[in-house]
């Protein structure tokens, strides 16, 4: 084997060196900056077993969303139909959260839920309160 042939096969056997270590960054950084790997499990991470509330019961949620969008007596006050709008939005955040709380097995975002739940109900009584007051002059 002369000299330039060894140079090839020295360089050939650099490049798979060097695409090997490449494709190892490339996987170290897909698991660990981008969360591709399952993480262990932990107290705040669901279990692949968990029990979730039938696909049925999610859809029903969706389904009573567009069924409220659907009702809304729309007016020319602007003001009264964001109230309306906002009000039906925040009850179906307000559905979703509690069917977290009853049935999602992962403890963060159980936690997420019941803030949610309870500022959506603090908001839900303000703009209850305000629409009270409209309707009650127009």
């Amino acid at each position: 084997m002369n000299h330039k042939e060894n140079s090839v096969r020295l360089t050939m056997h650099w490049q798979s060196e060097r695409w090997h270590s490449v494709s190892a960054l490339a996987v170290v950084f897909m698991v660990t900056v981008l969360g591709w790997a399952r993480p262990a499990l932990a107290e705040d991470v669901t279990p692949p077993d968990a029990v979730m509330p039938p696909t049925t019961e999610l859809k029903g949620l969706a389904d009573k969303m567009q069924q409220r969008l659907g009702d809304i007596p729309y007016t020319e006050n602007q003001d009264y139909n964001f109230a309306l709008l906002m009000r039906s939005v925040l009850q179906d955040e307000l559905d979703i959260a509690e069917n977290q709380m009853m049935h999602g097995a992962d403890a963060t975002l159980r936690s997420v839920a019941k803030e949610v739940a309870s500022s959506r109900k603090k908001e839900i009584e303000k703009l209850d309160r305000w629409i009270e007051k409209f309707q009650k002059f127009n």
